[in-house]
């Protein structure tokens, strides 16, 4: 269990899983088989231990796998065939604001082209990172930093919030099932650029309610 906790030295491959809505992209390249997406905002997510977070800025994310051109896309973050189960890489990746984003580009493949073609479609545009964390910073209900050196956690009687203040990007994924809204294949630019104000708000606050009923269960699971 105290694995889960984030000490010192932790480097558990971890996966973030995200939303998305559908539609055709208007960033797809026909030419170079490429697509850009969201790939994570750092946005809450439930995790059995507490709710993390990852850190969207340049100092806490390496990118180093990307620049090297070893970062792939895969299908549903499955590493077991380089034949069935990549289907493209991490062309780059670049940050805007509080969002971390990417180009996919799809392989020529069989399996790459399916992939491709589906989010072509529109069918398939749910995107999902894996990493590995090398340093975490956990802080309880009030906000203050915990040193779980010093200090026992105490999980099941506290809300703690573990951010990631350094992690590796290893991968990213086209999945069916994700859990943030905010990571997507881009079709407009991403969120922020939706013409209808009052169609933000109402899907910021739908977020919201959706993020405060998991929470509220997680606490009911814990009692």
């Amino acid at each position: 269990m105290n694995k889960l906790l984030g000490p010192p030295g932790w480097t558990r491959l971890s996966t973030e899983r995200r939303y998305a809505s559908g539609g055709s992209p208007r960033t797809l390249d026909l030419t170079n088989r490429s697509v850009d997406a969201v790939l994570s905002k750092g946005s809450d997510v439930v995790r059995a231990y507490g709710v993390e977070r990852l850190a969207i800025t340049p100092k806490a994310v390496d990118i180093s796998r990307v620049e090297k051109g070893v970062a792939p896309v895969l299908d549903t973050h499955r590493q077991e065939s380089i034949l069935g189960s990549s289907i493209g890489k991490l062309a780059a990746v670049w940050f805007e604001g509080s969002s971390l984003v990417g180009r996919l580009q799809f392989h020529k493949t069989d399996a790459g082209k399916a992939a491709f073609g589906m989010v072509q479609r529109g069918e398939a545009n749910a995107i999902s990172i894996g990493y590995s964390v090398q340093s975490w910073e956990i802080t309880d209900e009030d906000g203050r930093v915990i040193d779980p050196a010093k200090e026992r956690l105490r999980v099941g009687e506290a809300d703690y919030v573990f951010t990631a203040t350094r992690w590796s990007l290893y991968e990213c994924s086209i999945v069916s099932c994700p859990a943030d809204p905010d990571a997507q294949i881009r079709q407009w630019g991403g969120n922020r650029d939706i013409a209808d104000p009052a169609e933000y708000n109402r899907l910021a606050k739908f977020r919201m309610e959706t993020r405060q009923r998991m929470l509220r269960r997680e606490r009911m699971y814990r009692k």
